[in-house]
């Protein structure tokens, strides 16, 4: 052999071996990278933790569907209103016709519209559960939102049972114009009738919660609870800055920042909401069957039973 032959058989050997090895295909969707803190989680086993990161509690967005699947009890689900689905009433149009961006959501999240209403058992429990999925038009609330709820709501009242609503919306849509803010106050009578029955009503606070949605039916529970770092407010940040001519803290419409300003009772993380509103259920439900009154020995004296004041006008207490 030649030396130029063998110069050349070693640097084909060579080249050989310093190819790059083909590094190994991973399936999409096999592993999701945190949005807070950058850490790799199996999809999996990130499903399994309701979508929270185990490495810094990061709460990923969740759709309706799943969120339902991780409150109610396995096979207690009954979906109400279903059927009742979106029009196009002022014939909207900005860069497409609305009715086509219907279609489009539609199609994209399998929805009627952006909200999933229903009954079902929670530990045991049974409530009415109103959930909203900002994947359909950001979760804005329309005409079939506030008719959904406030269905639920009043079939809650005639029922008797605590009603929870699990928010997650940048606030009115504006392809519906009037009909849109309808919705809050239409929605709000609805839980004043059904606060007069002294049944419970809980809405859950979950990233974004904005707009109408924080003016109306939000902030209108007995308890109100919220997620971890949510963002929950009316007016965008620059526009209140703008306003008020005002630097804003830092953690401005914030879960921590209204807790501590009185807005929101607890923060609560999502692995431990079913618990929770188990919890506070079981405490605010009247006692059912009536237990019978216990027999007291003949020298102990039943405590007195004071009746409630009849009338809770303001009016009556300074007459």
């Amino acid at each position: 052999m030649s030396l130029f032959d063998w110069f050349a058989a070693n640097r084909q050997n060579s080249e050989t071996q310093l190819q790059p090895q083909q590094e190994r295909e991973i399936a999409d969707g096999l592993w999701t990278k945190c949005k807070s803190c950058d850490a790799l989680t199996y999809t999996k086993d990130l499903r399994n933790n309701q979508m929270v990161c185990k490495e810094c509690g990061f709460h990923n967005r969740v759709g309706s569907r799943e969120r339902v699947r991780q409150l109610i009890d396995e096979g207690t689900w009954t979906e109400i209103g279903q059927n009742v689905a979106p029009t196009d009433p002022l014939k909207f149009r900005d860069k497409k016709a609305y009715s086509d961006r219907l279609k489009d959501y539609q199609e994209k999240t399998s929805l009627t519209d952006a909200v999933i209403t229903g009954t079902g058992l929670i530990d045991g429990l049974p409530i009415a559960l109103a959930v909203m999925d900002f994947g359909f038009m950001g979760g804005s609330m329309g005409s079939v939102v506030g008719e959904k709820i406030c269905r639920l709501v009043e079939h809650g009242t005639a029922e008797g049972l605590p009603v929870v609503v699990v928010c997650a919306s940048g606030g009115a849509r504006m392809q519906e114009g009037m009909l849109s803010l309808m919705q809050m106050a239409k929605i709000s009578g609805a839980l004043e009738r059904h606060r007069t029955k002294k049944l419970l009503y809980i809405p859950v606070l979950t990233n974004p919660t904005t707009g109408g949605v924080t003016a109306s039916f939000a902030m209108l529970g007995d308890l109100i609870l919220a997620e971890p770092k949510a963002t929950i407010g009316f007016a965008g940040r620059r526009v209140i800055e703008q306003t008020l001519r005002e630097k804003l803290p830092d953690d401005f419409q914030t879960s921590e920042y209204l807790l501590q300003h009185g807005f929101v009772d607890a923060i609560v993380p999502r692995t431990e909401l079913k618990k929770t509103l188990a919890q506070m259920i079981s405490l605010h439900q009247p006692f059912h069957p009536i237990l019978p009154e216990l027999q007291l020995a003949p020298h102990v004296e039943k405590e007195k039973v004071y009746e409630p004041i009849a009338s809770t006008s303001t009016n009556d207490f300074y007459k």
